[in-house]
């Protein structure tokens, strides 16, 4: 798979992902990690499974984080079209549209069935 498919694939999970966090739809974000997911958050163990994922998630949308936006910066393959991943920016922002904090990360995604799922996504913050 070329570069620019995987950045099209998953520019579209990313879209979903946004859309999904930013209503406050876990259930069907849930559904863009694979079941045997990693989450790697700042400050935080390593969180095994769906449900630990989304819980991070919930509790950053809890303290305030109401929306996203993810910024590509490099996008290739792993290992055949099985494993992907993805070296993004992104911004957190509050209610009012103020800036939380801008980061870094870098996601695997793992192919299930006929779409990229997150497997380990791994994000930090810059510091100013």
């Amino acid at each position: 798979m070329s570069n620019a498919n995987i950045k099209s694939a998953l520019g579209e999970q990313m879209k979903k992902f946004t859309e999904y966090y930013d209503s406050g739809d876990f259930e069907n974000l849930k559904e863009l990690f694979t079941e045997d997911c990693k989450m790697m958050a700042p400050g935080k163990e390593v969180q095994y499974g769906r449900e630990d994922t989304i819980a991070v998630l919930q509790g950053m949308k809890s303290d305030g984080v109401e929306t996203m936006t993810f910024e590509f910066e490099e996008v290739g393959n792993i290992s055949g079209d099985e494993f992907v991943f993805d070296r993004s920016k992104y911004t957190m922002f509050k209610s009012d549209g103020s800036v939380i904090v801008v980061g870094k990360y870098l996601a695997i995604w793992k192919k299930v069935a006929d779409k990229y799922c997150l497997y380990t996504p791994c994000f930090n913050m810059n510091v100013k």
